[in-house]
């Protein structure tokens, strides 16, 4: 969701399976085949199927971290002491 902010580690989850769910449905051209539908489809059940198991416990209810997959110094903003002051990423 949009605006969501989350509190919980599940609801991110599905709302991500979700998101991907509905780009699969919304856009037909990126299935080139039969097989390559069903390959896809056998992703998403095994990504539903498993995605539970891989969340620690303890970290269920936070502290979450940032994890940035497309860091570059090029998306900081620092002051004149080096602190970082804003993160942009233009995606």
């Amino acid at each position: 969701m949009r605006n969501a902010i989350y509190t919980y580690t599940e609801p991110f989850v599905a709302d991500i399976l979700i998101f991907h769910d509905n780009f699969f449905l919304g856009n037909s051209c990126i299935v080139s085949s039969m097989g390559d539908y069903l390959g896809q489809i056998a992703i998403q059940i095994l990504l539903r199927t498993i995605s539970y198991y891989y969340i620690r416990r303890e970290a269920r209810n936070g502290l979450f971290c940032l994890q940035l997959t497309d860091f570059h110094a090029g998306h900081l903003f620092v002051d004149k002491d080096r602190n970082i002051i804003c993160f942009i990423d233009y995606k």
